[in-house]
This record gives C-alpha cells, sequence and structure tokens, in this order.
C-alpha cells in the first residue's frame, strides 16, 4: 500500500494531514515472540488524540524490500485507543502460534475508514513459552526462559498450573475446571463445557430431559416416539432406512416405493389418503378404560395416550396416516377444551372440543396416527371422561375410497320431510333410513358421506347414533344434546349397500337435519393429514382478515392454503370454533367464488363456546368464507389436513 507518489510515507507527529488516506500513520512494532501455541506483538500507535484505531497484524514468508511489510496471512484484529497526546503501546497476544522466524507487520485505520501504509517490518523470534508464564510449552526447561512444562494452559497465563479435575487443561483455560473434559467439548459453544454445561445444545430443555441434548430441539418433537428425538434420531421412522435416504423420513416404507418417481415415497404421496369408513367402534371410555388407558377422568393440564390402531376396531395395525373418531366429553368439573394430536409431536396451538361445566359434548375429530398407532388427549383445566367411537381411516387404495367435495345440500329436515322421511321429528328409541345417495350431488356408488348434522327442539337430553342401514345399531353416538337446544356434528358415515344409512334417537323426539358437504368413492381426491395448526383466529387476525368478530349478516374471507396446506389443495379439513357470541347464531363455511349455500356448519346460543369440525371445498384464490347470521362472534379455524389430487 503507497499512500505518497513517492514510496513509503513516514510518520508525523500526531497525523494531522491530508492527502490519501489523511496519510494516515503506522504502527511501530518493537518485538513479536512467537511461541508453538501463541504470539505476543508489542509496538505503540502515534495518531489522532482520543480516537479509536483498528490495528491489524500480518505475517508474510519475507519483507519487502522496501523494508515495510505486505499482508500474506491475517494474524489478528484489535481496537487501541489513543491517550491525550495521540500515543498507545500495546502488547497484544495471539493464540496462533509458528511465525518464528516470519516478517510481522501491521497497519493502522482511523473511524472513517482511512487505513496506513504497512509498518516496517519485525522478525518473529522463537520463545519456548507461547504465553510468557513462566512455564514451558513442552517438557523441556529451557535455562533463563521457562521451567519445564508442558504448560496445561499454553496460551493463557498460569504460572501455578493449577487443575482441579485433573484433566488435560488447567484452571486458567478449562472450560469445565470442576469435572474432567479432556476434550474440552462445548456443543453450544457457550463456554461452559458439555460435563458442567445443563444445558449443552442451549434449547431450553435440561439434558436430563432433552431427547436430544447435543442438538437444539426446544419441541422435543419425536415422531417415532423412541429415545432420540427427531434432530438426533438417524431413522425417525424407524423402517431400517436412515433419513438422509428415507423418501419418506416420517412414514415407515421400507420398500420405499415411488410409483410417480418424484422423490417422494408414496406413503407420503398420497399412498396413505384412502377412506375406510367403518361401523362406528368404541375404542376409548375413561369411564371403563378400554385400549388399556386406565378407567377414569382425564386429568388437569394432563394427556394421555391411546392406541387408535389394530385390535377389534377394524383399523389395521400398520399403513393408517390418520383416523376418524367422534370425540366426546362428558361428567366435566369445569370448562375446559380438549386437543387430540399424534403423538412424536409437540402439543399443538388448538382444540377440538370446547366444553362447560356438565356438559356433554360431541365432535368429529380427524386426527393424524403417530408412527406407533397412537394419538394423544390433552385436558386444560378440571377433570373430565373423554369417549372415542372410531368411524372410518385412512390408509392404503386396497379397499379404500377417494373424496369428493361438494358444495353443501341440504338433504334432511325433518320438519319439512324431504327425501320420503314423514314430516315429524324422531321419537324415543326410534329408527330411521335416510337415503343419501343420488341427492344433493352424492352419485349411486358412494362408499360414505360427509353430512353436518343438527339436531333440534329435543324435547329432553339425548343422543343420536348415525350407521350404515345394513348393520346394527352400534355402541356409538354422533350427537349429544339437552333439552331444547340446538346442536350441530359433523359426521362421516358408511353408506349401506341399499344407498341409505339409519338414524337412532336415544330419547324423547328430537327434529334432525342433514346436510351433506362430501362423499367418497372411486374417483377423487386423496387425503393428507397434517399435525394441527391455527389458520384463523378473529381475536388475532392471522391470514389477512382483520381482527374482530364476525359481524351480523356479514362474510369474511380466510385464506387456508398456508402452512403445510398447498395451493393444490382442493378441499381442507378445519376444526371450526366460535366463542364470544353476543346472539344465538349459526356460521355457514363455503369455498370462495360460490354463492352461500341453504346450510349451516354450526348452531350456537348467545355467550357459548362451541367447535364443529368442517370439511369444505377451497375456493378461488385458496380462500374459504364464512357467513355468521345474527348478532357478532369470533371464529377460529384449526387445519387438520387437507384434500388434493
Amino acid at each position: 500500500m503507497n499512500l505518497g507518489v513517492d514510496g513509503h510515507t513516514a510518520n508525523d507527529l500526531d497525523d494531522p494531514d491530508t492527502g490519501a488516506n489523511n496519510l494516515q500513520n503506522y504502527p511501530v512494532l518493537t518485538s513479536v515472540v512467537s511461541g508453538a501455541y501463541g504470539t505476543t506483538l508489542a509496538g505503540s500507535l502515534n495518531s489522532i488524540a482520543g480516537t479509536t484505531f483498528t490495528l491489524q497484524f500480518f505475517a508474510n514468508s519475507s519483507c519487502d524490500s522496501s523494508g515495510y511489510g505486505e499482508g500474506a496471512t491475517l494474524l489478528g484484529t484489535f481496537n487501541f485507543n489513543t491517550n491525550s497526546g495521540g500515543d498507545v503501546n500495546f502488547s497484544q497476544f495471539i493464540p496462533l502460534g509458528g511465525f518464528a522466524g516470519q516478517s510481522i507487520s501491521a497497519t493502522a485505520t482511523d473511524p472513517a475508514g482511512n487505513t496506513s501504509e504497512f509498518a516496517q517490518c519485525v522478525t518473529a523470534v522463537f520463545t519456548a513459552d507461547s504465553d510468557g508464564d513462566g512455564v514451558c510449552d513442552g517438557a523441556s526447561s529451557v535455562g533463563g526462559v521457562c521451567t519445564a512444562g508442558p504448560d496445561n494452559c499454553p496460551v493463557t497465563q498460569n504460572p501455578g498450573q493449577q487443575n482441579t479435575d485433573g484433566d488435560s487443561a488447567g484452571n486458567a483455560c478449562d472450560n469445565c475446571p470442576t469435572l474432567s473434559s479432556p476434550d474440552q467439548t462445548d456443543s453450544d459453544s457457550d463456554g461452559l463445557g458439555n460435563p458442567c454445561d445443563p444445558d449443552d445444545d442451549n434449547d431450553g430443555v435440561p439434558d436430563g430431559a432433552d431427547n436430544c441434548p447435543l442438538a437444539a430441539n426446544p419441541d422435543q418433537a419425536n415422531a417415532d416416539s423412541d429415545a432420540q428425538g427427531d434432530a438426533c434420531d438417524p431413522d425417525d421412522d424407524n423402517d431400517t432406512v436412515p433419513d438422509v435416504t428415507d423418501n419418506c423420513p416420517l412414514f415407515p416404507n421400507l420398500d420405499q416405493a415411488d410409483t410417480d418417481g418424484d422423490g417422494l415415497g408414496d406413503v407420503c404421496d398420497g399412498g396413505l389418503g384412502y377412506y375406510h369408513p367403518l361401523v362406528p367402534y368404541r375404542i376409548l371410555d375413561t369411564r371403563s378404560g378400554p385400549q388399556g388407558v386406565p378407567a377414569g377422568k382425564l386429568q388437569n393440564n394432563s394427556e394421555i395416550t391411546v392406541d387408535v390402531t389394530g385390535g377389534p376396531s377394524g383399523v389395521p395395525a400398520t399403513n393408517v396416516s390418520a383416523v376418524v373418531i367422534n370425540a366426546t366429553v362428558t361428567e366435566p368439573t369445569m370448562g375446559s377444551y380438549l386437543t387430540v394430536y399424534p403423538t412424536g409431536v409437540p402439543r399443538p396451538l388448538a382444540s377440538n372440543l370446547n366444553f362447560s361445566a356438565g356438559q356433554t359434548v360431541p365432535n368429529l375429530v380427524t386426527v393424524k396416527v403417530g408412527i406407533d398407532g397412537n394419538v394423544k388427549v390433552y385436558n386444560n383445566n378440571g377433570q373430565v371422561h373423554v369417549i372415542f367411537d372410531v368411524v372410518g381411516w385412512y390408509g392404503g387404495p386396497a379397499g379404500g375410497s377417494r373424496y369428493n367435495a361438494l358444495t353443501p345440500a341440504r338433504i334432511l329436515d325433518t320438519r319439512t320431510g324431504p327425501q320420503g322421511i314423514p314430516a315429524g321429528s324422531v321419537d324415543q328409541n326410534e329408527t330411521v333410513a335416510v337415503d343419501v345417495t343420488g341427492v344433493g350431488g352424492v352419485p349411486a356408488n358412494a362408499t360414505a358421506v360427509v353430512l353436518n348434522v343438527t339436531a333440534t327442539q329435543p324435547t329432553t337430553g339425548s343422543f343420536l347414533t348415525l350407521y350404515p342401514s345394513d348393520s346394527s345399531l352400534p355402541v356409538a353416538s354422533n350427537l349429544n344434546f339437552n333439552a331444547g337446544q340446538t346442536v350441530p356434528n359433523l359426521v362421516i358415515v358408511k353408506v349401506g349397500a341399499d344407498g341409505y344409512v339409519k338414524l337412532y334417537n336415544k330419547l324423547g323426539s328430537v327434529h334432525v337435519i342433514f346436510d351433506v358437504v362430501g362423499s367418497y368413492g372411486a374417483t377423487g381426491d386423496l387425503f393428507y393429514p397434517t399435525t394441527p395448526a391455527r389458520v384463523l383466529d378473529t381475536r388475532f387476525g392471522p391470514q389477512g382478515t382483520p381482527p374482530g368478530k364476525v359481524g351480523n349478516g356479514a362474510t369474511v374471507t380466510a385464506d387456508v392454503t398456508v402452512g403445510d396446506v398447498p395451493s393444490t389443495a382442493s378441499g381442507i379439513v378445519v376444526n371450526t370454533t366460535v366463542t364470544e357470541p353476543t346472539q344465538g347464531s349459526y356460521l355457514t363455511v363455503w369455498a370462495s367464488g360460490v354463492g352461500r349455500p341453504l346450510a349451516s356448519n354450526l348452531n350456537f346460543s348467545v355467550g357459548q363456546t362451541v367447535p364443529n369440525l368442517v370439511i369444505v371445498k377451497v375456493g378461488s384464490g385458496g380462500n374459504v368464507q364464512v357467513y355468521n347470521d345474527n348478532g357478532q362472534v369470533h371464529v377460529i379455524f384449526d387445519a387438520v389436513g387437507y384434500f388434493a389430487p
């Protein structure tokens, strides 16, 4: 570097210059000593008083013919402050050694970025004591320089060589001086060695409870529920195919089948998206304890694990991506909510059932199944009994069906009597047969239908059960209600061979409404389950919807193709919850771009918090619309899966 036209420019007192880089003065090196582990540089700088300068030190195999340095290897960069006289003396240790015999130079840069020419070269001399503490780097002593080592902290002065834990590092440089740590491993680079660090990966989870103590994973995700979290598990789905080569690392697929050759295994690529309807079967009742879950209410802020695959229910033990369950809570001691989610993932910010003290509340739940075949059920407050009636599952193509979304259509209303059912309520212990094919867009060969079922004007507390027309009445329920309530619930029901389903009412009399929203058959879309994720909450306004309640007679639009839901989704499954309604009302959810149908998804009274699963076509722009009939109400969407070709 040459700041003048006549070669090297000499320093001048206090540096009052103008010109290239203000003719910034360069440092003056007086000595450089370099050992095996470190180098000490001494010198001075005279320049502008009371200023912070950045000095850079360089090594080169030889010096320029001018006697001033060149910058081949950067040794380090340090800041120094001049005093009121413009001077600063420095002695800087650098933990880099092996430069004895090389030419050392330096530059100085002022706060404005003006850099000096290189300083005059100084040849580094060898020292057997890199840190200058009087203890030799090696085992042999050097007279007048250092006593015999080896120094247990060769780049940190520790003349006493204290070493509490007896490992290879002395106390002065040991990142864990009280516990032996010969290799000085510090996984999170926080300066505290692993044996002394209660959280080696700095993820907020103590090592003793961390399923990956050396890999940060604050969510503790563990898809296969083994001893290792996903962040450090080389085979997350336990199918013996390492994750790095597995074309579907979170679903077991030893054969690695990839029919379309897109690099994504069939089991992740819709291969387990076919629906298999079942006659409803009770797989959990905490009042009596099936499925290995101890009988007894689910407690406050606690969760249980439920095996939803295998056994007599009809759900196979393997190759199941999701199950469809009618979940019911009963005898709650406090208002609370349930979250149902797959094992192996952190509990999501989502809810499936919301209820008040003393209520019996049902809701259809579609839930992704953990790799171990289980799901978890969490209760937030108080104690409550939980019942699971499985009505179907998603898996492979053999015997399975694809989904066909429909614009909601009313196919039964016992107040007016469509579908050949005489108008009039369904009475106590009565069963009626309802034709669900050939109407509302449902084809004659449908294997199952998706219905939003509403019970209204009941004379007493009771429950409804829907089941295939060619099966006997199962021990299961789809809707539970009290006298005078209007209660909706989504129902996916297998269709009998004659195209009918049966509807049973236990007690009193009640009017029943069926709004069909979809069907399953030989053609259509496949289901892709996801971990529940909140995609709309009008209390806080995600997805571009301004925060605030949905007003009287108002419609809002929500973008649902976010997160794990792609823009190619044809339909979405969302647990829809209303809260803080100012009046009794109902919601209708439907695809954007088409007219609002004569149908309802949720019915609620003033002050109620009510959930209901909604399967809805995705409309233009990836949006769905939400209509509120009366008053004002907050609306929440928790997405649990989607349909796509």
